[in-house]
């Protein structure tokens, strides 16, 4: 037997797990327990590896995400406007409120925040917002990162930026170093995130083919009935549905912009802080990556209208 093919029998076997231990009905599952002895030998755990959607949305949290998705684009649209016209500091602005408005949005639709969770926030300082992430997200996020790694020479810095427990005193300070990080550290932080996009991407194709095979051979198993077939078909569907790969990875990206940007909230539009709206020129990292994070943006907002947007 080739590597593929025991990759194919371990993909095969976690999912099959996962069904059993959605399905209730004891014959089915007694049938579904033959296939995992019959046709596999390891066991790994996929559901420990990846984020699930199991947790039921309330329809108003997704109210509320498809208007703050709404006003995340007319941000976008107005911090293009404003960088053509060299107008950086309310570039850079629009571009901050986007982003925070879109993690909003995804983070609704995926059920990691609530409405309710967005009420504490309000309208005070999007470090609030930070924190109301790690608390909700630290944990799923840094079995993702455990999983598919960094590149080894950011990996100490990643840590610390996104995944250290931070007090409000100790993201006040985060604030201030961030808020001047130039342009290779702004691009390392949005390069990792590119990275994990693809590696899930990659995870995404293997569910949807693990998925497809262990149809078939529920399909081609002589001895259920067909609506016992239908079953394990329709939980299929079901653990493809919580399996939303591509969703999360561009949810990590919006976790990583909101941290790269949380600091330009109010110091590009208020004189009296360490930077302040003039510093916003070329040579400041933030304006120099500018375009970038306006493509990373546009591109979540893409998904989200082809995924969700009615």
């Amino acid at each position: 037997m080739n590597k593929n093919e025991i990759g194919d029998k371990e993909k095969l076997r976690d999912v099959a797990i996962e069904l059993s231990k959605a399905i209730k009905d004891r014959r089915i599952k007694a049938k579904i327990d033959s296939i995992i002895t019959k046709n596999f030998d390891e066991i790994i755990t996929l559901s420990r590896t990846l984020p699930q959607m199991g947790k039921e949305v309330r329809e108003e949290d997704l109210k509320l995400a498809y208007d703050l998705f709404e006003v995340s684009k007319e941000d976008l649209k107005t911090c293009k406007i404003l960088y053509i016209q060299n107008i950086f500091n309310f570039a850079v602005y629009h571009i901050q409120q986007s982003i925070e408005k879109l993690a909003k949005a995804y983070g609704l639709t995926l059920g990691y925040i609530s409405r309710d969770d967005l009420r504490k926030c309000s309208h005070t300082t999007p470090r609030v917002f930070i924190q109301m992430l790690q608390d909700n997200f630290i944990g799923r996020l840094m079995s993702i990162f455990n999983q598919f790694g960094v590149d080894a020479s950011n990996v100490s810095e990643v840590r610390k930026l996104f995944f250290e427990k931070k007090s409000k005193e100790s993201l006040i300070e985060l604030e201030k170093e961030v808020a001047f990080f130039d342009k290779r550290k702004i691009m390392m932080w949005i390069d990792t995130g590119k990275n994990i996009r693809e590696k899930l991407k990659k995870k995404q194709r293997e569910i949807d083919e693990t998925l497809e095979k262990l149809e078939k051979i529920a399909k081609n198993m002589s001895q259920i009935t067909q609506d016992e077939k239908d079953q394990i078909i329709s939980v299929c569907q079901s653990v493809r549905n919580r399996f939303k790969v591509d969703f999360i990875s561009n949810f990590i990206m919006l976790y990583i912009l909101s941290v790269i940007t949380f600091p330009h909230f109010s110091s590009t539009r208020y004189p009296d802080g360490k930077i302040k709206p003039s510093h916003y020129k070329p040579g400041l990292g933030v304006v120099d990556c500018l375009d970038e994070i306006i493509k990373e943006v546009e591109h979540c907002i893409k998904f989200y209208t082809s995924l969700l947007a009615p």
